[in-house]
């Protein structure tokens, strides 16, 4: 139960002779939500997105994270970058619910830019971060300068 109603008993379509072992099988709930009555599917009427409705204030940001990952060919090779978006229960501007965001930086020599989009949908958030992620380079720092910290590190 999600908690959002209250359950009735339940409804067997055709009645419970149909079904001689009493396997819960086409099962529908009726429920009562303030003054709609619907009925449950099998899965109990809990829906794909119903952690939004546990945020109780807006400004708390509730967010689900959805994580992806590419790897980003560069001079020296390449590099793995881990994309994280959010998905908002209630964003600021209702048409903007998802923004994406890559872990690395790219363009690091001259205006250091980290990749990220915002859209509608997670799909959406997701390319327009990947095509920013596509439109810079990556510059791995410099080995000469990197040398005196790869030695401190060991």
């Amino acid at each position: 139960m999600c908690g959002r109603g209250s359950a009735g008993g339940p409804e067997r379509p055709g009645g419970a002779e149909g079904n001689p072992r009493g396997i819960a099988q086409g099962l529908r709930f009726r429920v009562k939500f303030d003054d709609d009555d619907r009925t449950l599917g099998s899965n109990g009427g809990c829906g794909v997105d119903d952690w939004k409705f546990t945020q109780q204030d807006p400004s708390e940001a509730l967010a689900k994270l959805h994580y992806f990952s590419i790897k980003k060919k560069h001079a020296r090779g390449e590099v793995e970058a881990r994309i994280t978006v959010k998905e908002f229960a209630s964003a600021k501007t209702s048409d903007m619910k998802f923004f994406a965001v890559a872990d690395i930086e790219l363009n690091q020599k001259s205006m250091k830019f980290q990749p990220c989009g915002w859209a509608e949908t997670l799909m959406g958030a997701l390319t327009e971060c990947l095509r920013n992620l596509r439109k810079f380079e990556y510059e791995s720092p410099d080995p000469a300068g990197e040398g005196s910290a790869e030695g401190a590190q060991l």
